[in-house]
């Protein structure tokens, strides 16, 4: 027991006391983060981020430029650099830009062993994987590792995008669970890519009504600009509009085409 200006105070308070402390700390610092005020490195330490991947969308539809970048990996230093960027050339896409960089802890064999070469041989510029070592990294056993539950959005993001150009259902599921699921400030950041992907993918398999559905639903959960890292940025708003649009276009024109149809 201690004793503080007369009064005697448990042990076993001071630890509730001191665990409390830590909450409140945690959840501030997970304030700053989702405001915007705490990103780069102090965000990667806490997330457990040890690599960095840029993907992009497996439909056929990527640039050159997005295509060759496909794979990359690099260390979070890397990433602080200024002007630090894994395309050598812009993306060239029409439609904008489509690649993401996601964050990994990669706590099974075969992640490991990319983060530990990452480490030892390429601390000062990225490292690129072919489509068969990274196909073979997230075969591995990413569910039994001590990282399932920090990866696993990250996990189903890149998986929604390899699976676009082979198994579109698939790659519908798996946007749909990031949408749904998403709650930490690193998973938050999948969200607005995951709706743009979700609602173009619905479009390329002619379920305009359910696209026009999701739309909604993103713009109800983003109906307000805010400065917080997360949020959709002008582009995405647009790109959003512009399906909106492109939906409502072909929605009103089905029944006309049922007509002459039958």
């Amino acid at each position: 027991m201690e004793i503080f200006g007369g009064f005697v105070v448990p042990e076993s308070t001071l630890y509730l006391l001191g665990v409390l402390g830590l909450l409140v700390i945690w959840q501030y610092h997970h304030i700053q983060v989702l405001a915007g005020r705490i990103y780069a490195v102090d965000f990667w330490d806490v997330s457990g981020i040890r690599m960095f991947l840029h993907a992009t969308t497996q439909d056929g539809h990527a640039c050159r430029s997005c295509k060759e970048a496909n794979g990359t990996v690099f260390l979070p230093s890397l990433a602080t650099k200024k002007n630090f960027s894994t395309l050598k050339h812009p993306c060239s896409n029409p439609s904008g830009c489509r690649c993401m960089i996601v964050g990994l802890y990669g706590g099974w064999p075969e992640a490991n062993r990319i983060v530990k070469t990452l480490r030892k041989e390429f601390r000062k510029k990225p490292m690129n994987l072919s489509d068969k070592q990274v196909i073979n990294m997230f075969e591995g056993p990413w569910q039994q590792s001590i990282s399932a539950t920090s990866d696993r959005l990250t996990i189903h993001m890149l998986e929604a995008m390899h699976l676009e150009g082979t198994d579109i259902e698939g790659a519908l599921f798996r946007y749909r669970y990031v949408v749904e699921q998403a709650r930490g400030a690193r998973d938050l950041n999948l969200v607005v890519p995951a709706y743009l992907r979700l609602v173009e993918l619905l479009e390329r398999a002619k379920k305009n009504q359910e696209a026009l559905e999701v739309v909604s639903q993103f713009e109800k959960r983003f109906a307000r600009k805010k400065s917080v890292f997360y949020y959709p940025k002008d582009a995405q708003r647009d790109a959003m509009s512009s399906l909106k649009s492109r939906l409502l276009s072909r929605v009103h024109r089905q029944p006309a085409q049922q007509v002459v149809a039958s």
